[in-house]
């Protein structure tokens, strides 16, 4: 069975990938000394839209409020403004690009290693 197309306009075999390729800012490697707990993308939905997440422990001494302002740096110019809410123990970031959101959250576990949740969804298919 082929691959789904994003666009109508394109052949039934093309590649997702080739449409939808993680945002530049989407790397394993954004926080300086973190592990990757867990890196996951779900099922494509009826649309063909799909989420992707990377779960970081962050590295010892790392705060809250760093890892905000991590989070805030590597989104600025495909997302721009991100709103902070704090929740409880953690605080959630979101914002909207062109053809996904994102939702992050920086928090703390019970025992006290600082975590990161990166997440990102397509909200259509990216042009070009």
């Amino acid at each position: 069975m082929g691959a789904v197309s994003a666009d109508p306009g394109q052949s039934a075999s093309t590649d997702l990938g080739e449409s939808f390729r993680d945002p530049d800012w989407f790397r394993a490697e954004i926080f300086a000394g973190a592990t990757v707990v867990k890196q996951s993308r779900s099922q494509r939905d009826a649309t063909g839209m799909y989420t992707s997440q990377f779960l970081f422990e962050l590295a010892p001494g790392t705060t809250e409020e760093q890892c905000v302002e991590r989070l805030k740096e590597i989104n600025k110019d495909a997302v721009g403004e991100l709103t902070v809410v704090k929740e409880q123990e953690r605080t959630k970031l979101t914002g909207s690009a062109a053809d996904y959101t994102v939702t992050h959250v920086c928090g703390p576990t019970p025992e006290g290693a600082m975590r990161s949740l990166v997440s990102y969804r397509w909200t259509r298919a990216p042009a070009g």
